[in-house]
């Protein structure tokens, strides 16, 4: 029977979930507001609640959401939502609709009466009052967000906090090697890994059905694809037929272009489980990237050079 993974739930899709959902209360105000006081639909209403829906959705949908769209965007986006700054924006506009129309009334009605409602240390007092609750959040957030970031640094130490489980007992007509092997190119930045493989030799006939390895720091999963030719040119599993004795056999796993950097592969797929069902046999293991390292002299902790400051 095959091993059962764990469900794993990367910290950084927690992250993009919180943020969606403070943006989408931050959308969601001011309709919220209008429709409260019997305000007519209107396009900005309509706008706002459509933004605001759009966030409330793509929180609990980032996971799957993510996987469709290019490396670099997802990226990006998880490191803005990684950045306390639009934490704070977003906790800066919610306390503006919520707060806001309040203190304007009683501006409003502090200048037209003859004596003002407050003066000017009751309003201080007042808004330190109402900021008071949302400082306590922030800091509460604040700790959070460190406490994230500490479990996330723990994931990606790049030494395994304890020795690799051993493969399964029994391989049956492929006997799979523990050595990786990369696909290479680089550009004016340095190398570029444009996959990793798994290989392997047959000692009997094999019907090679399903492959794929899936990250033990960010839970990805890549479908790995055969080499019927050097190069490599790769083709799905279903259109292969069946394997021979005594045939090499290589899977691998394709970055989109233009690659991975080696650091990049070491911080995302520093250890990954390799799952490959043929024959009847169902086979898996763990590998560790850092075997890569030797081909790679930049590969992990190294010596770099100053950035120039502009």
């Amino acid at each position: 029977m095959a091993e059962q993974l764990p469900d794993q739930k990367p910290i950084s899709n927690l992250v993009v979930f919180g943020f969606c959902e403070l943006w989408g209360l931050a959308f969601g105000f001011p309709p919220a507001e209008d429709l409260y006081h019997g305000v007519a639909v209107n396009p900005r209403m309509v706008t706002f609640m459509a933004i605001g829906s759009a966030f409330a959705i793509l929180g609990p949908t980032w996971p799957l959401i993510k996987t469709t769209i290019p490396r670099a965007f997802s990226a990006t986006f998880t490191k803005a939502a990684s950045d306390f700054r639009w934490w704070l924006v977003a906790l800066v506009l919610i306390f503006v609709f919520v707060w806001g129309p309040q203190i304007y009334q009683r501006a409003m009605s502090s200048g037209q009466s003859s004596e003002p409602l407050f003066t000017q240390s009751q309003v201080t007092a007042k808004i330190a009052a109402a900021v008071a609750p949302l400082n306590s959040k922030i800091s509460q957030l604040q700790a959070a967000l460190a406490d994230m970031t500490r479990q996330r640094d723990s994931a990606l130490i790049q030494k395994p906090s304890r020795p690799l489980p051993l493969p399964s007992p029994i391989s049956g007509p492929i006997t799979w090697s523990p050595d990786l092997t990369a696909w290479n190119t680089g550009d004016n930045e340095g190398p570029l890994l444009l996959g990793i493989g798994v290989r392997g030799i047959t000692s009997g006939f094999a019907d090679l059905k399903d492959a794929y390895i899936i990250s033990d720091v960010t839970g990805e999963k890549k479908t790995l694809e055969v080499s019927t030719a050097p190069g490599p040119q790769l083709s799905p599993i279903s259109q292969i037929n069946q394997i021979p004795p005594g045939a090499p056999v290589e899977l691998w796993a394709a970055f989109k272009p233009p690659g991975i950097r080696p650091n990049d592969l070491l911080t995302q797929w520093h250890t990954f489980h390799f799952h490959a069902e043929y024959s009847g046999i169902v086979y898996d293991r763990v590998f560790d990237v850092t075997a890569l390292a030797n081909q790679f002299p930049n590969m992990g902790p190294h010596i770099t050079k100053k950035v120039p400051s502009k």
